[in-house]
């Protein structure tokens, strides 16, 4: 069986990932900590997938001597980087420190290292917020000038893995991902806190919600990165914009939401937080490049997702 190393696995994505690809592949999952010093959703998921996932505990993306004897004894046929610094993300308050650290500076060490174990590739987690703000879908060929710090990091990340990938003829995916959503995401994400507030009949505090968005349920994105896996025979750098391509403005998907579960849309309160000044007002992805080649999204409408993920709350109590 095929070996993969995923990094980052307490976390929404990676969680799913490692659960996905456990599947077929003998999945090690790293961890920052003990397994025993998790708490509550990151607990949640990782008692879901315990026997399934070879965790690797205590693994510091800092201490490089420890990516390289973990890859050195694994020797992985496949690696895909998800873990990384993102707390505050979307403040300007983002440790551009630590970032550097977690999501830039290893890099060097996870290729070399990967190169010496006959690797036969890696696929990186990016995100949206590696693009300028603007009014119309983003293409993997624009030319980047992040709002935010976080942005320049994994914008950073992004520049630095290509170059690298050149350097070691490694072939390497770059994943830029939009708004996932599904079962066990971090309950004080929009979707989670609005859709518990409705099934308890409790009045949701929000903005205009005039913002445009791009989302993709998480059982659409993990195939994504299945055929990103798939594409690693090629001997070349690639980013693909991970998303379903279908803008909507927030306001209306949290009505449509309340409708679904037969709620008062006056528990949807859309004038008690005051909009961020600085807050992008419209993030939506060009995904043709992605649809184009493998043809896997597109066909999933955002509400079918929504109700995969509405049967998951109400089956397990969540």
């Amino acid at each position: 069986m095929k070996k993969i190393i995923i990094t980052g696995v307490s976390s929404f994505i990676g969680f799913h990932l490692a659960k996905f690809f456990s599947r077929n592949y003998k999945v090690y999952g790293t961890l920052s900590m003990k397994l025993n010093n998790y708490n509550d959703i990151n607990k949640l998921r990782l008692n879901s997938i315990v026997g399934n996932v070879t965790f690797i505990e205590d693994f510091n993306l800092m201490n490089h001597s420890d990516i390289k004897k973990t890859i050195s004894n694994i020797k992985p046929d496949y690696f895909i980087h998800h873990a990384g610094w993102s707390k505050s993300y979307s403040s300007f308050d983002y440790d551009l420190a630590k970032g550097f650290n977690t999501n830039v500076i290893p890099l060097s060490f996870l290729f070399s290292s990967l190169k010496e174990s006959n690797c036969k590739g890696i696929i990186l987690t990016g995100s949206s917020a590696e693009y300028s703000d603007g009014e119309i879908p983003d293409l993997e060929t624009d030319i980047c000038y992040p709002s935010m710090p976080y942005g320049f990091v994994k914008l950073s990340q992004s520049i630095y893995a290509k170059q690298l990938s050149n350097q070691y003829n490694l072939p390497t995916r770059l994943a830029r991902v939009y708004i996932p959503f599904g079962p066990f995401d971090s309950p004080n994400k929009l979707l989670p806190y609005v859709i518990n507030n409705l099934y308890n009949d409790r009045p949701s505090k929000l903005s205009s919600c005039t913002q445009i968005r791009d989302f993709i349920y998480i059982d659409e994105l993990v195939k994504i990165y299945e055929f990103l896996l798939l594409d690693l025979t090629n001997q070349n750098f690639e980013i693909y914009n991970c998303a379903s391509g279908k803008p909507l403005q927030l306001i209306s998907l949290l009505k449509l939401i309340a409708e679904e579960i037969c709620k008062p849309l006056e528990l949807l309160d859309f004038s008690s937080i005051k909009t961020r000044e600085l807050d992008q007002k419209y993030s939506c992805a060009n995904n043709v490049k992605l649809k184009e080649k493998y043809n896997v999204i597109g066909d999933m409408d955002i509400m079918d997702g929504v109700k995969d993920y509405l049967n998951f709350i109400r089956k397990n109590n969540f």
